[in-house]
Order: C-alpha cells, then sequence, then structure tokens
C-alpha cells in the first residue's frame, strides 16, 4: 500500500516537474503580428464600430503589392463582424464608374496600406492612405504599440509626406 502511494505521489511530481506553471503567454510573432498590428490599424483608420448599424465596406491595398494570404485570412476573421473587409491588388477596383465619371463604390472606403515594419519592436508606425472620395485622401501615419500582448493604436496623425498617389 505504501508503494504504491509512493508511486503515485513518485508520478504526479514527475507531470508537475514537466508543466511549466510560470510560463508567460507571449505576443504573436511573425505572420501573426503582422495581423495583429494590421486589424488595429484597419479598425482605427477606417473607424469601425464592433456592432455597426450599416456594415462598412473597407478595401484594403498594400503599397508593396499583395499581402500575405495568412495575413488577409487573420485580419479578415479578426474584422469580420465590423466590415466587409476586401483585399485588391489594385486601387481601382474600389471605384465605379456612374454616368462618365468615377467614384469610390458608394459605402466603401479605400485603405493603401504601407509596410508593417519588420523589426521586432514594441512600437511601429504603418503609413496609411484613407480615401473616402474619388476626390479626397488623407496621408496619415498610425503608431500601433504592444500593451498587455495586444496591437493598440497609440496616435493616428497626418503625414506631412505623400505615401503613395492614389487614383481611381
Amino acid at each position: 500500500m505504501v508503494r504504491r502511494f509512493l508511486a503515485l505521489l513518485l508520478g504526479a511530481l514527475v507531470v508537475a516537474g514537466c508543466t511549466d506553471f510560470a510560463a508567460e503567454p507571449e505576443p504573436p510573432v511573425g505572420s501573426a503580428r503582422d495581423a495583429a498590428i494590421l486589424t488595429a490599424v484597419i479598425a482605427s483608420v477606417a473607424e469601425l464600430a464592433p456592432e455597426p448599424a450599416v456594415v462598412p465596406i473597407v478595401y484594403v491595398v498594400g503599397v508593396q503589392g499583395t499581402m500575405e494570404i495568412e495575413v488577409q485570412a487573420a485580419v479578415a476573421a479578426n474584422l469580420m463582424d465590423m466590415c466587409d473587409l476586401r483585399f485588391a491588388d489594385d486601387p481601382a477596383e474600389a471605384f465605379e464608374e456612374i454616368d462618365s465619371e468615377k467614384r469610390l463604390r458608394a459605402g466603401a472606403v479605400l485603405l493603401v496600406i504601407g509596410p508593417v515594419p519588420s523589426e521586432e519592436q514594441q512600437q511601429v508606425e504603418v503609413a496609411v492612405i484613407r480615401q473616402t472620395a474619388a476626390d479626397f485622401s488623407e496621408d496619415l501615419i498610425v503608431t500601433v504599440a504592444l500593451r498587455d500582448l495586444d496591437w493598440t493604436v497609440t496616435e493616428v496623425s497626418v503625414s506631412p509626406v505623400s505615401v503613395s498617389p492614389v487614383s481611381g
């Protein structure tokens, strides 16, 4: 009986020793990091609400071309209840021609997003062009910081220099 108790006690100690109870959760890295940063940027700059009365259409174009599919999928999943998110290869996809005039599609916002800095920093800046009408766009710098394992927008400022031309 004592041997059985000691064997169970030893087994419990071995299992407990293999479990790292003090392990701290870590912030996302790689594609998950980029997706978390872009989710924060898009939600802030497109002014998305958690439960919108009217679901906005948000077109996202990367300045350096197509974003990684893993990043696109994660961002789309993160924002699916807040907007109709559409990744595009060309800003022209956000426009339609009405009466020989190019207009941003009804209810849409176009975001042309610069690259997410690849350095593992606690704070990054992402350049964004926000276009809300065919003839109105803003060049923005979005500062995103890692806070309690979540990437959070801490500042959105108007950029003194254009990120890239946007045309429909």
